[in-house]
């Protein structure tokens, strides 16, 4: 080892350029609306048939609840 174990070593590299970019605000993607809307859609085509069965569940729970 070539650091004796009483130095304080904070880690940073002499000379070393900081590599956390600035934020660069909201942008608009359009690509990620694309996969939320096909994702919607899927979920849509797949909930909708069950759609009755749960009216039927929401009425008999009126009715008999």
């Amino acid at each position: 080892m070539s650091q004796s174990s009483t130095e304080d070593d904070d880690g940073e590299l002499p000379g070393a350029t900081p590599t956390v970019t600035a934020d660069a605000g909201v942008q608009p993607n359009g690509e990620m609306n694309v996969v939320g809307l096909v994702i919607f859609a899927g979920m849509l085509v797949v909930m909708l048939p069950l759609l009755p069965l749960a009216a039927l569940g929401w009425v008999a729970m009126k009715l008999f609840g």
